[in-house]
C-alpha cells in the first residue's frame, strides 16, 4: 500500500553529519520516511552510526547537511533549541536513564511533571497496567530485573504519548527469554498505540523479526533497504549476507572447483539451508567438523582444498572424516 508524502510521520531527506573539527562523515546519504504504525530497524556493527542517527532524529545533535521533517515540519536541532528535543519524540538510551534513588512511580512521574495531579495518577495508573508493573510501583530501579527494568524506560518514554519512539540498542541486556517478552511487547505497542517506532540494534535476527523495513548501515551508509524477507532472500554484497547469518561466503576461484561463476565475481555466498546433504547429490565431500546448535547440527565440509562448506542438518547425525554427497538448491548461490 503507498502512503502519500504528507502521511509520512518522520521524513529524512539526504542526511548527513559529522562532528566539529571532523573531516570525515559519520553519517552520509541517509533517506527514509516512516508512518505511524510503522517499525523500522536500523541495523549495523558498532562505529556504524546507529546511535548517532538516533540522536539526530530525537534532535539532540545538529545535521551538518540535509533535512530532517517531523510531522511536516523541519526538526529544530540544540542549536535552535534552548532545551534540545522535541516533546512528542522520545528516546530510549541503552542504559535506561533510570533515576536510581526513586521508585517506580517517581520516576513516571518525573517526566509527568507538567500536568495536573489528578492527570499524572490517572495516567501513571494506565501505564503501570499496560506494562504489568502495578505490584512495583514503590520498587526503585535496582530491585527490578532487567525486564522490568525496559518495561520502566518505555513505560517514561511513553507517558506524554510520543509519535515516534526510538530505542536504542533494546535487547543488549536482555537474556532470551526477557528478549521474547520484549518483542511481543514491541509487537503490541505498534498495534496499539497510535506512534512510529525506529530501533538500532547490531543483531540482524532482531531485526528480521520485527520490522517493516530493515536498513544496513556501514560506515554510515545504508547500503542496504528493504522488508525483512526480501532483504534475508536476497543480500545485495557480502556484508550483508553474513550479517544475516548462516551462509557460506566464499572466493570465487575456489568456488569455480564445483561451479562456474558469471565474470567479475569476488565471492559467492550460498546459505547453510540450501546446501543438502543426501546420498545422490551431485557434489562430493569429508565431514570436517559437527557443531551442535540445539535444534540443529552445522555440519563443516571439506569440498577441495582451500574449500570448506556449512550445511543445517535437523536430525541426522554425521561423524568426522565421513564421506558424503550434496547438491546446492537450484537458484540458491548469490555472486557478489
Amino acid at each position: 500500500m503507498s502512503i502519500g508524502k504528507a502521511n509520512f510521520m518522520l521524513n529524512i531527506h539526504s542526511l548527513y553529519f559529522k562532528y566539529p573539527n571532523q573531516r570525515a562523515y559519520v553519517l552520509q546519504r541517509i533517506r527514509f520516511a516512516i508512518a505511524k504504525q510503522e517499525l523500522f530497524a536500523f541495523v549495523g556493527a558498532s562505529g556504524s552510526g546507529k546511535t548517532t542517527l538516533l540522536k539526530l532524529l530525537s534532535g539532540q545533535l545538529q545535521l551538518t547537511k540535509g533535512r530532517i521533517d517531523f510531522q511536516q515540519q523541519p526538526l529544530k536541532g540544540p542549536n535552535e533549541m534552548l532545551i534540545p528535543g522535541h516533546p512528542e519524540i522520545a528516546l530510549v538510551a541503552q542504559d535506561y536513564a533510570l533515576l536510581p534513588n526513586h521508585t517506580v512511580y517517581e520516576n513516571i512521574e518525573y517526566h509527568l511533571r507538567e500536568h495536573t495531579k489528578s492527570y499524572i495518577n490517572k495516567r501513571i495508573k494506565e501505564l503501570l497496567q499496560y506494562f504489568d508493573l502495578q505490584n512495583y510501583r514503590s520498587k526503585k530501579p535496582y530491585e527490578l530485573s532487567g525486564g522490568q527494568q525496559q518495561k520502566l524506560a518505555l513505560a517514561k518514554a511513553i507517558s506524554n504519548e510520543p509519535k515516534l519512539l526510538l530505542l536504542d540498542e533494546p535487547f543488549s541486556h536482555l537474556d532470551n527469554i526477557q528478549k521474547t517478552a520484549f518483542k511481543e511487547e514491541l509487537r503490541r505497542m505498534k498495534k496499539n498505540l497510535d506512534m512510529a517506532i525506529i530501533l538500532v540494534t547490531h543483531t540482524m535476527e532482531d531485526a528480521l523479526s520485527l520490522a517493516d523495513q530493515v536498513f544496513v548501515l556501514n560506515k554510515g551508509k545504508i547500503i542496504q533497504q528493504d522488508d525483512p524477507e526480501q532483504l534475508y532472500q536476497f543480500p545485495e554484497n557480502a556484508y550483508v549476507a553474513a550479517l544475516t547469518g548462516n551462509y557460506n561466503l566464499i572466493p570465487s576461484q575456489f568456488f569455480n572447483k564445483i561451479m562456474e561463476v558469471p565474470p567479475n565475481t569476488t565471492q559467492v555466498g550460498i546459505r547453510t539451508s540450501d546446501i543438502v546433504i543426501e546420498r545422490k547429490g551431485p557434489f562430493k565431500g569429508t565431514v570436517r567438523a559437527v557443531y551442535f546448535e540445539g535444534i540443529y547440527r552445522i555440519v563443516d565440509i571439506t569440498v577441495a582444498p582451500n574449500l570448506n562448506l556449512q550445511s543445517i542438518v535437523l536430525k541426522k547425525q554425521f561423524k568426522v572424516g565421513e564421506k558424503i554427497r550434496f547438491s546446492i538448491l537450484k537458484d540458491a548461490a548469490r555472486f557478489f
